[in-house]
């Protein structure tokens, strides 16, 4: 199975700390999806690739394209932890072994802390 890669960290802090609600935080990162996209979406591993602590969790994920040919519409699944693609003027999800490596994407994480 594929996965996304590259990940590069925009924003790793505590935002919403200082707006009074110590419990939560912000990550933004930017990262590829594979050159072999997998149905169902591209594996994301949290504490790796957006350097999830212990205890913490991610409660919403807002996935939008970067760069590319913006042909995709991105979508995070929580429960899975992957990355899945649509095509923008179909709706469908991206074809099983589709190179979608030339995009590029920004996820906004808003993460719980444990």
């Amino acid at each position: 199975m594929a996965a996304t890669t590259n990940w590069t960290k925009v924003h790793d802090g505590d935002d919403y700390a200082r707006s009074g609600d110590a419990s939560t935080l912000k990550k933004v990162y930017t990262f590829k999806c594979s050159s072999s996209y997998a149905t169902g979406g591209d594996p994301v591993t949290p504490a790796t690739d957006i350097s999830l602590q212990s205890g913490d969790s991610i409660v919403a994920c807002e996935v939008n394209e970067e760069t590319g040919l913006n042909t995709y519409t991105p979508k995070y699944d929580l429960t899975n932890n992957k990355v899945l693609l649509f095509d923008k003027n179909s709706g469908a999800e991206v074809s099983s072994t589709t190179d979608v490596s030339g995009a590029t994407f920004r996820a906004e994480f808003t993460i719980a802390r444990g």
